[in-house]
């Protein structure tokens, strides 16, 4: 383990860490090679995570869309997308801020507000980089909607 060096600590090659550990003044630690954390540690502040493991041991953010229609894609290929549609009817194809890698995604709509009660929203079709959904409600209520694939 090397020292401090520009509020940052550096852990280079194969290491193992138990016990107490402090980095003083140290938000940023980057790591190379194969580290092992092992009993129970506590971090002041929040810990972020450049890259994910395939095993599920961590998991990151590899890009992000922080607007009304946006994304966000996990280090383990998972991505969670979300949006709002101003006018939601019969035939709305709805076209995904980022594509899934296939069709194999779920969509969960939920509508605003109508002034018809009764009518079910349902998607109808999907593909990688859209979906269709019904409503039949001539005034078009506004929807919101999650979708949860890879």
């Amino acid at each position: 383990m090397r020292g401090l060096i520009d509020n940052s600590v550096n852990i280079g090659g194969d290491q193992v860490i138990t016990g107490v550990k402090t980095f003083p003044n140290s938000p940023i630690v980057n790591t190379t090679g194969n580290q092992t954390i092992a009993g129970i540690k506590t971090f002041s502040s929040r810990v972020m995570a450049a890259a994910a493991t395939n095993n599920g041991s961590a998991i990151t953010t590899t890009a992000l869309s922080k607007v009304q229609n946006g994304y966000v894609k996990l280090g383990n290929g998972i991505i969670i997308q979300w949006g709002y549609n101003s006018g939601f009817g019969t035939d709305a194809v709805v076209t995904l801020p980022t594509p899934f890698s296939n069709a194999n995604y779920s969509v969960v709509p939920t509508m605003l507000s109508g002034t018809k009660y009764g009518f079910p929203t349902y998607i109808k079709a999907h593909t990688a980089t859209n979906f269709t959904g019904e409503r039949n409600d001539s005034n078009k209520p506004p929807m919101l909607w999650v979708a949860i694939g890879y």
